[in-house]
């Protein structure tokens, strides 16, 4: 084989590489656009606040952190209902008692979610903390959680009806 053909194979070579690589980097920027994309999330009469609709893995595992830690404050409490079933027992039903700590977290919690998850770069800890009278935070912090739940939904929905596409093992047909 000549020098010749040896440096034209090696042009189309690196050519085909590097038509490989732009295809991989526009992959890596679709993802990048994906968590940045946001809708406008109607919190009720026509009032809009910008989110993200999707997640970046930092803000994911930092929302589950702390809505975990939301479940978590209070204490249960047994509560006699006075109320009694067909076979005679008495009904309990158990309340969540939160302390003065507790409530107080748990608004810092909200305030903090409603923070990394709108595009609003003035909704912050600090603007919610230095103005309770301008919003009303379950308002905010319900639709929103709402809104991710559902959405939690929806990809597992989509991600079990992708199995429908895939082949059967050792086969080539579509389910």
């Amino acid at each position: 084989m000549s020098e010749e053909a040896i440096k034209e194979l090696k042009a189309k070579r690196d050519a085909a590489i590097q038509v490989q690589d732009e295809k991989w980097q526009r992959e890596i920027e679709q993802l990048e656009q994906r968590v940045e994309e946001h809708t406008d999330l109607d919190i009720g009469n026509g009032v809009k606040i910008a989110i993200y609709t999707r997640l970046n893995e930092k803000r994911k595992k930092h929302y589950v952190r702390l809505i975990k830690e939301l479940q978590s404050l209070g204490t249960r409490k047994e509560v006699d209902t006075g109320e009694f079933d067909e076979k005679g027992m008495e009904i309990k039903k158990w309340k969540i008692v939160l302390s003065e700590s507790d409530e107080k977290r748990g608004e810092e919690i909200g305030y903090e979610i409603i923070e990394f998850a709108t595009l609003n770069p003035m909704f912050t800890v600090t603007w919610f903390k230095d103005n309770p009278d301008k919003f009303a935070l379950e308002d905010l912090l319900n639709n929103i959680v709402m809104y991710y739940n559902l959405q939690a939904i929806r990809w597992t929905e989509q991600a079990v009806g992708t199995k429908s596409f895939r082949t059967k093992p050792g086969g080539t047909k579509l389910r």
